[in-house]
C-alpha cells in the first residue's frame, strides 16, 4: 500500500461535506487546528507532509502553485479541503484584500456555522433564550443575584450565569 494522499478520491474520503457550504472538513491530523497531510510535492518531487490547503492544491492540480504564489481557501474554514473553495495569490496583502471584498470570513462560513448550530439545537431539542431575555438579564443589575433572575426567566442558574458573562448565546438579529 502506498503511503499519503495522491487521489482527489482519497482526500474526499478522510473529509466530511457540509451540505450547506460544500465544505469538505478534514478529519485526519492537524497541528494548530490546520489540516497536514502527507503528499506529493510536485514542486520539488518528493512527499513531504504539507499544510492542508497546499496539498490539496497539488492533489487537485497535480502541479505546484505559481512560483512566489501563496495557497489559501476563500470560504474561510479552516478544515476545508475541497479544491473548489482553493486559490492563489501573490502575496499575503492580496488574499487579505480578497478576504476583505469577498467577506468570506465574517459572511459565509459564519451565517454557515450559526446554521448548524440551530440545526443542532433542534435535533436535540433545545430552544434559544429569546433576545430579549437576554437584554433583560444583561441589563439587571449586579446587585440582583442570578438565582433570582433565573426564576424569574425560568432558566436555570447556570444559563443565566453564561449569559452575564456573554457566553452561549449565538446573536440573531
Amino acid at each position: 500500500m502506498k503511503r499519503g494522499m495522491l487521489t482527489i478520491d482519497q482526500l474526499k474520503a478522510r473529509c466530511v461535506v457540509d451540505q450547506a457550504s460544500h465544505c469538505w472538513l478534514w478529519q485526519g491530523a492537524t497541528s494548530g487546528g490546520q489540516p497536514k497531510l502527507w503528499t506529493l510535492d510536485y514542486g520539488r518531487i518528493e512527499k513531504r507532509v504539507m499544510p492542508g490547503p497546499l496539498a490539496a492544491w497539488h492533489i487537485s492540480r497535480q502541479a505546484p502553485p505559481l512560483d512566489g504564489h501563496l495557497v489559501f481557501r476563500c470560504c474561510g474554514n479552516r478544515l476545508c479541503l475541497n479544491p473548489a473553495h482553493l486559490r492563489e495569490m501573490a502575496s499575503r496583502a492580496a488574499i487579505g484584500l480578497h478576504i476583505r471584498r469577498a467577506r468570506s470570513l465574517v459572511g459565509t462560513h459564519v451565517q454557515v456555522r450559526r446554521q448548524n448550530i440551530r440545526a443542532a439545537w433542534a435535533a436535540r431539542g433545545m430552544v434559544p433564550t429569546p433576545l430579549e431575555v437576554v437584554r433583560a438579564i444583561r441589563a439587571a443589575p449586579k446587585q440582583v443575584t442570578g438565582r433570582s433572575l433565573a426564576r424569574q426567566f425560568g432558566l436555570s442558574d447556570q444559563t443565566v450565569s453564561r449569559i452575564r458573562r456573554g457566553q452561549g448565546r449565538l446573536e440573531v438579529e
